[in-house]
């Protein structure tokens, strides 16, 4: 098995995380025209949801919940300059309210201005200093612009805060793989696979951490636990038929092979040829 970079975490629907949050608490959750645009949400017609919302700020110009959903429903459309003025309008409304910088750093983000997502994320965090989700997305930032002190700094204060949140510990223990802290990365991963047994990819990534530090017999461990947890995916057998080609198993290499293929994983027939005419 090859060094890879770990996959990032699918932060998809954080925004619409907190929107939900911001709607249970807002006194406007019931209204006819809100009622209305989450109902066109859930529809994907997302054109209809911005313009219902945006009837909503007419209705109610000082309304966070209506400008907070129709930045949401503008990102989500690609419209960043458009989602931008919605943030920007919450932050004016109302300075101590973190959903417009929380907001604004995401349009930065989509913008490719990592560093002015950082220091929107800086202010929401001063305002609501408990959000592990923030000083997750903040570490992720500094991870992209290569500031690694920071951004495990970041994972560990959400940690800290959070520290039976499993997908906190998966966040901080794929950092450490991506910059080779092996041994560090193990020990993360195993404090997520304890507070959440069955993430098949924790044990998957699990392995690939033991394979790097030649710890083979628990590599074959995470790797039969991975297919424990979820035995429907081709890529765990084909994994495991690497590790015993390697081993020079060839026999148990040819089974996982074969029960890759069998699942539909394409790339395991050239490997399995190649052990068959040995």
């Amino acid at each position: 098995m090859k060094k890879d970079k770990m996959p990032e975490q699918n932060n998809k629907g954080s925004l619409e995380d907190k929107l939900r949050r911001l709607r249970e608490q807002s006194g406007l959750k019931d209204s006819d025209v809100f009622e209305k645009g989450f109902q066109y949400h859930q529809q994907g017609r997302l054109e209809e949801a911005e313009a219902a919302f945006r009837r909503a700020t007419e209705i109610n110009p000082n309304s966070i919940l209506a400008h907070y959903s129709v930045g949401v429903y503008c990102i989500e459309q690609k419209k960043i300059e458009e989602a931008e003025v919605a943030f920007k309008k919450i932050s004016e409304i109302n300075p101590d309210c973190y959903y417009g910088y929380y907001g604004l750093a995401h349009c930065a983000f989509e913008r490719g201005n990592v560093e002015e997502a950082i220091k929107h994320f800086q202010k929401a965090i001063k305002i609501n200093p408990k959000d592990t989700e923030m000083r997750v997305k903040s570490g992720k930032c500094y991870a992209e612009l290569g500031n690694n002190e920071e951004a495990e700094a970041s994972y560990k204060k959400a940690i800290e805060l959070e520290p039976n949140n499993a997908d906190n510990h998966n966040v901080l223990a794929h950092h450490y793989f991506n910059v080779g802290k092996y041994k560090e990365a193990t020990q993360s991963f195993e404090s997520a696979i304890e507070y959440n047994p069955m993430n098949h990819l924790g044990h998957w990534t699990l392995a690939l951490c033991y394979g790097m530090l030649g710890e083979c017999n628990k590599q074959e461990s995470a790797l039969k636990r991975a297919i424990e947890c979820f035995p429907n995916d081709p890529v765990f057998y084909e994994n495991i038929g690497d590790f015993y080609n390697e081993q020079s198993r060839f026999k148990e290499a040819k089974l996982a092979y074969q029960k890759a293929i069998e699942l539909g994983r394409e790339e395991s027939k050239e490997k399995l040829a190649k052990l068959e005419v040995r």
